[in-house]
């Protein structure tokens, strides 16, 4: 799916959707999940001859060894160059969901930021990624932050797993995506994705053809 490559349209846009978010509803997973695919088609729909993304969603398992033992879906943001189909594409972004009123669960709390975190450690172990990986755990309309910085651990930190220990406290989830605030913090992980798509994409274009990448 092509994208604008304008940051201005791209804030404008952010705008429209925090307007029309503040009426919906978060509680059931089903209508987080709803939420979430309205803004990311909001987000990634304009068209452009520069960068190209597909909105996927992931549904998958993680087997009884794994610390987040279940069945999960996450939105993931694949970036495809044509004319690459959608199976060669690298995920730019990936965004793990669960209902609203989950949030105070601090188990559910661990299994997602877990599942968060892997998927992030999987998109640095496939290649192709941008020096910089983001992730957003989502309960509802709250949010959690994730970066990754070439082969240093993610943050925020993770403690040692204890039995007694709050892994993943609820202190994470301190934004609203219906507020400015949360707004603003989602535009900007939005236009860092965008940034180093564009300079991958230079980069790329100038081992391809010098002379045409000097000339664009």
């Amino acid at each position: 799916m092509p994208v604008s490559s304008d940051p201005f349209e791209r804030k404008i846009l952010m705008s429209q959707f925090k307007e029309g978010m503040v009426n919906k509803s978060f509680g059931s997973y089903d209508e987080t999940q709803r939420a979430w695919s309205e803004l990311l088609m909001h987000l990634f729909h304009h068209e452009s001859d520069k960068l190209s993304f597909h909105i996927a969603e992931e549904r998958y398992f993680a087997p009884p060894t794994m610390e987040s033992a279940g069945y999960w879906k996450r939105w993931k943001i694949e970036e495809y160059f044509p004319p690459a189909t959608y199976e060669h594409c690298f995920v730019r972004l990936i965004i793990q969901y669960e209902s609203e009123f989950k949030l105070s669960s601090p188990y559910l709390r661990a299994q997602v930021d877990y599942e968060v975190r892997a998927g992030m450690e999987k998109m640095h172990d496939e290649g192709g990624t941008l020096p910089v990986i983001h992730g957003i755990a989502a309960f509802g309309r709250y949010m959690a932050f994730y970066t990754k910085t070439g082969d240093e651990p993610i943050l925020p930190l993770r403690p040692p797993l204890d039995p007694g220990a709050d892994i993943a406290p609820q202190t994470l989830w301190n934004l609203d995506i219906t507020t400015s605030e949360g707004a603003e913090r989602l535009r900007g992980v939005i236009e860092a994705v965008f940034s180093g798509c564009e300079r991958e994409r230079v980069s790329r274009e100038i081992l391809e053809d010098p002379i045409q990448a000097v000339n664009t």
